[in-house]
């Protein structure tokens, strides 16, 4: 069963401004490769607001996740030094369902899903609802 941490970030920068996208390309081309080294299957970096953000990791287990959380204090702690960013909390649990939907894959276009009810969703709604399921 795949297991998920799951870190709550606040930022001093804007995720508009300059700055705050200096942090969005460090976190793509630094922390989640470093993170993804550490056996990760995944790394979700989601805004939560304009200054806050989670990141989300799935590992393949709980023993991956758990032999990787002294290396992944240390990333943390890096990008806290590195960037105005400070990691407010962190949960960590199994992956109870995992949905892959091939509407994600066709978002320039409306698609259907049986939980639409026969309506067309577009994939923007749509997929921001997969989310939570």
């Amino acid at each position: 069963m795949s297991y998920a941490v799951i870190s709550e970030w606040v930022s001093k920068n804007s995720r508009q401004s300059t700055e705050g996208q200096a942090q969005e390309q460090a976190a793509k081309e630094k922390f989640a490769p470093g993170v993804m080294a550490l056996g990760a299957t995944a790394v979700y970096f989601i805004y939560t607001s304009d200054t806050t953000f989670n990141v989300v990791t799935i590992y393949p287990d709980e023993a991956t996740a758990t032999n990787a959380a002294e290396k992944q204090r240390a990333i943390r702690a890096q990008a806290a030094t590195e960037m105005p960013v400070s990691m407010a909390g962190e949960v960590r649990g199994d992956v109870l369902r995992q949905v892959n939907s091939p509407v994600i894959k066709r978002c320039n276009s409306l698609s259907y899903h049986p939980r639409a009810r026969g309506r067309d969703v577009s994939c923007g709604a749509f997929s921001l609802g997969i989310i939570f399921i």
